[in-house]
């Protein structure tokens, strides 16, 4: 199973530390798991854990293979998260862009008519969370 979200999955991205996140997912049913590694991210430096027991990071094709897990069960992987700043080109231009992954959270110079990319919330250690509901239906519609 590859872990994208839908009625049989809840994924969600939590704050571990100000450069550590974790995708942790909580199975309702058993499968076998394989939870996607950001290509920023170098495969050994994850590391994998389920119900806190740490697995060894065995990835193919830039996924971190659980394995077999049982309903109930909590998948975490855990990576690094790198600030880098670049200079770049843009229209003849040179900005010194800010990125926390691979999301853009600063550029300089900041824009004339609208600043540009102010997300220092971005880079705080703690992640904002926000709540939602997503109804989807236990039925197939006819279509």
């Amino acid at each position: 199973m590859i872990i994208r979200p839908s009625r049989r999955e809840v994924l969600q991205t939590a704050g571990a530390g100000l450069s550590q996140r974790s995708v942790d997912v909580k199975m309702k049913r058993s499968a076998d798991v394989a939870i996607r590694i950001p290509g920023w991210v170098k495969t050994e430096e994850c590391k994998l854990a389920v119900n806190g027991d740490p697995r060894p990071v065995a990835a193919a094709k830039r996924y971190a293979q659980a394995g077999a897990v049982r309903a109930g069960d909590l998948v975490s992987l855990t990576f690094p998260i790198r600030e880098i700043t670049k200079n770049v080109a843009i229209e003849k231009r040179i900005y010194t862009v800010l990125l926390r992954g691979n999301t853009c959270v600063a550029i300089d110079p900041p824009g004339v008519n609208g600043p540009l990319f102010q997300r220092d919330h971005c880079r705080e250690p703690e992640t904002r969370w926000r709540k939602f509901t997503r109804f989807v239906s236990d039925k197939t519609p006819a279509w």
